[in-house]
């Protein structure tokens, strides 16, 4: 049985999503196709437009088999977090022969000497390059591309590449095929966002922004502002610019907006700042670490005709497979247990956010531990 497996945020789902997933049972031959999806927040620090039911519906129309939620720990995280995590989700399936991904140039040579490259991100002269970079201006991607001519300025090359870094998560005996899949011309979903957003359906649909989440942050900080420190990303100089900043805040946006410097991007602020509300802290990473990087495996959504699939996921994971969240009792420690408690108290407050608005298809505010997986 070939198993194919997708890393993605679907945040909105659109025609390039729907290639890649057609395109990645073509070219690996795969008789079931996983995607690995982020939850109600993601990469760049801030909600998803849509909630992750939602999300997970519509890739399953789209052709997914089976839909896993990357844990928000990871789907918060800079690029190289974010890559370790999903991989080593999928890593822990035992069943993944395939991994499938986006890229603009599709040249796997090119990305595979690139995810070399990538190795020497945490050495002093990488950090030093980056840091001159930031200064004169440059963004992250093209400061970390002029450290090294081999890692792209493109985000979803470098994204692949930072996939196939973190490769090493699959032992050598079961190291899946790698299959680079090149983007069609179509919308992005940033554009699809900002159209969404300034529609009509914003209130009705709803459709959720950073700045929906401002009283809520504004709350946290002041409840946290001699801690800041404590939390994912916020390093000190980074917490003090918060405290400074603090009397002037005016939301979450304009916030992240006001700290931001030339040394520290307005995404690794928003991220920050995303952790301080979620109650993400650096001490919750190293547990994950301890924990073997993936604790647990959460199912989304299921096509019925996938169901051996799940089957056979649930006898060889080497983890945990929650298909309820009502199934963290069976966790086998307490710390795992805590790590998703912290999860679903997230996607609580995306929820009542969401219901604050408008009422929506979830029918207002529904418990985490209440919801269903999605079946079509």
């Amino acid at each position: 049985m070939r198993t194919a497996g997708i890393i993605a945020e679907c945040n909105p789902f659109h025609e390039g999503h729907a290639h890649l997933l057609r395109r990645a049972r073509s070219v690996s031959g795969a008789d079931y196709v996983i995607v690995v999806l982020s939850g109600d927040y993601v990469q760049r620090g801030a909600p998803a437009i849509q909630d992750k039911y939602l999300r997970t519906r519509a890739v399953l129309e789209g052709g997914a088999d089976l839909v896993l939620e990357l844990p928000l720990y990871y789907a918060c995280g800079a690029a190289d977090y974010f890559a370790r995590g999903a991989v080593t989700l999928l890593a822990r399936l035992n069943v993944v022969t395939d991994l499938v991904f986006g890229s603009e140039s599709a040249d796997l040579n090119a990305l595979l000497k690139a995810a070399d490259a990538l190795k020497d991100r945490g050495s002093d002269r990488f950090r030093d390059s980056l840091l001159k970079g930031l200064r004169r201006g440059q963004t992250y991607a093209q400061a970390q591309a002029a450290f090294s001519p081999d890692i792209p300025k493109s985000s979803n090359d470098l994204l692949g590449a930072h996939y196939l870094a973190a490769a090493s998560a699959f032992q050598d005996d079961s190291a899946p095929q790698f299959h680079a899949v090149k983007r069609i011309p179509a919308p992005s979903a940033s554009e699809l966002r900002s159209r969404m957003l300034a529609s009509g359906d914003r209130l009705t649909a709803p459709y959720l922004c950073a700045d929906d989440f401002s009283g809520a942050l504004l709350m946290r900080l002041l409840e946290q502002r001699d801690h800041l420190e404590d939390y994912a990303d916020v390093s000190g100089p980074l917490a003090d610019r918060i405290r400074a900043q603090l009397p002037s805040y005016r939301g979450f946006e304009d916030f992240v907006s006001q700290v931001k410097t030339r040394d520290v991007t307005y995404t690794r602020v928003a991220r920050s700042l995303l952790h301080i509300l979620l109650d993400v802290r650096t001490a919750d990473l190293m547990q994950l670490q301890e924990l073997g990087v993936i604790p647990y495996v959460r199912v989304l959504g299921l096509r019925d005709s996938a169901s051996a699939l799940l089957s056979e996921i649930s006898r060889k994971a080497s983890c945990p497979v929650l298909v309820r969240s009502a199934d963290a009792e069976h966790l086998p420690d307490g710390k795992s247990q805590a790590l998703l408690q912290k999860e679903i108290r997230a996607a609580w407050l995306y929820d009542l956010t969401a219901a604050g608005l408008a009422s929506s298809e979830k029918n207002g505010a529904v418990p985490e531990y209440g919801r269903r997986l999605i079946r079509i």
